[in-house]
């Protein structure tokens, strides 16, 4: 594996620039074998510390500079991956690239664990930066995205459509105070999920004097 040029695509991945770039006085192929690279972070300060530490020794000048191999680079990686029930990208991407992690249809694409990455069974993942130190990574709690709200909102209008409320309208239910919370009532699929939570609220209600006179 050539980590350095895994590195070049990763910086640019993160940054949107190349490390390097022809100057008047100096092309990008004697930089690339004689400069330093600019810090990713020095481009965008929003780059999480490890990543910009991951770049750096992937563009090392010399293989004892770069990591001891790809394992290590992706055990950095993995600790930034969605976990099971993280929330969807906003605004949506089509597809989904996060997908495949947070509703735990596959498992992870960056190989089996390795000493320098793991998940406890709390759902937390760490990883281990040079020097030893771990960074553990936050998770969120289970939650849906737009999509899949908008997705939940018509299996529950479809349901009620057919049989009355079940468990689509319940799951709606569920999930319709934190909806509000997050995006506010003047959202269109907020108001037009409160309201079809009524509407299964009064369906269910007007079905039990029925069902108690079967």
């Amino acid at each position: 594996m050539d980590l350095y040029a895994f590195g070049c695509v990763l910086f640019e991945l993160l940054t949107g620039e190349k490390p390097f770039e022809d100057k008047p006085d100096r092309n990008k192929d004697i930089q690339h074998l004689e400069d330093l690279p600019p810090r990713v972070r020095d481009i965008y300060l929003g780059i999480p510390e490890d990543l910009d530490e991951l770049v750096w020794d992937l563009l090392g000048k010399t293989p004892a500079d770069r990591p001891a191999g790809i394992g290590e680079a992706l055990a950095v990686l993995r600790g930034h991956l969605p976990a099971p029930g993280d929330p969807g990208p906003d605004p949506e991407l089509h597809p989904d690239p996060t997908a495949r992690y947070r509703l735990g249809g596959a498992g992870p694409a960056l190989g089996p664990p390795g000493p320098r990455g793991w998940a406890d069974p709390a759902g937390h993942a760490e990883h281990v930066r040079h020097g030893g130190s771990r960074r553990p990574v936050r998770r969120r709690g289970p939650w849906l995205g737009r999509g899949e709200f908008a997705d939940l909102i018509a299996l529950a209008r479809a349901e009620l459509a057919a049989t009355g409320p079940g468990a689509e309208c319940e799951r709606l239910a569920s999930v319709l105070a934190r909806a509000v919370s997050e995006w506010g009532l003047q959202e269109p699929a907020v108001a037009e999920a409160h309201l079809m939570c009524g509407d299964a609220a009064r369906a269910s209600t007007a079905a039990r004097p029925c069902q108690g006179a079967l």
